[in-house]
């Protein structure tokens, strides 16, 4: 019987390390055993013999290299996603809205393709119309940053989950009908930069910051980190907004209070 590799082999750990020094991804911040087998069933589609020669390919192809770091930035993303999580979020703002009316600060951590943010800017135009919010979106990945800069060229199956209302008022079809673009009055809501949530350090004065689903295969040591960056980039009574199937990690230690499904709150 062939033996088994183990969950983190030697190999691996010196890939962690060689890859760190070609790439923009620093995999000591994953779960080891997961990334592993991720990229060990990643290798085997492009038929590469292990990770010594998989870091010769990196060094050597600026494409395999961004594609090494898009699969494991997980970019996977929709308009409205999880629509009862967004509704919460909904219901959230509009009591913040009627205690306090102004414009609200928002960053979107792990932007991708710009869907989130623009999902919000939405909600927060269709909450308070008249009022200039503004929204930071921050992604590792210059390629989606490209992307949701345009504002266009996003699919049908992006919009499924997308308010009907939304849909028409905030999205145009685009020539021959496959995709939709941002309206304009949306689009200019939301900034794009490049950011790294391992690497760089946080910006202040957020009401608001969403990073739903980026989290989900870092270690619990990154998590607890990047959950404590967010809450002094918090104003008080700021709300943390991430993924539905996620829990925050730290939630008593660094001082969170719960304030529904998804949602945290820097408490006053």
């Amino acid at each position: 019987m062939t033996a088994t590799k183990t969950p983190t082999s030697a190999e691996y750990l010196k890939f962690v390390e060689d890859s760190r020094r070609v790439t923009a991804i620093d995999l000591r911040a994953y779960k080891p055993a997961q990334m592993e087998r991720r990229l060990r069933s990643l290798m085997t589609r492009k038929r590469i013999r292990g990770f010594n020669e998989y870091t010769e390919v990196l060094k050597n192809d600026r494409e395999e290299r961004l594609e090494f770091e898009r699969y494991v930035t997980i970019n996977v993303t929709q308009f409205y996603r999880d629509p009862s999580h967004f509704n919460a979020l909904e219901r959230a703002l509009r009591e913040r809205f009627q205690q306090s009316p102004g414009p609200l600060q928002v960053w979107s951590a792990g932007c991708s393709n710009g869907s989130e943010p623009y999902t919000l800017a939405m909600i927060l135009t269709s909450l308070a119309p008249n009022v200039r919010h503004q929204i930071h979106a921050t992604d590792i990945d210059e390629m989606s940053l490209n992307h949701a800069r345009q504002g266009r060229g996003y699919s049908a199956d992006l919009l499924a989950t997308l308010p009907k209302q939304f849909r028409a008022d905030f999205m145009t079809p685009e020539a021959g009908g496959d995709t939709f673009a941002i309206a304009p009055q949306i689009k200019s809501m939301v900034t794009f930069k490049r950011h790294d949530l391992i690497k760089d350090r946080y910006p202040r004065g957020y009401d608001l910051i969403l990073c739903r689903n980026v989290v989900i295969y870092f270690s619990n040591e990154t998590k607890f980190e990047i959950f404590s960056g967010f809450y002094e980039s918090l104003n008080r009574d700021g709300l943390l907004f991430i993924g539905a199937s996620e829990m925050l990690t730290g939630l008593r230690e660094i001082g969170y209070a719960q304030h529904g499904h998804g949602l945290y709150q820097r408490p006053s």
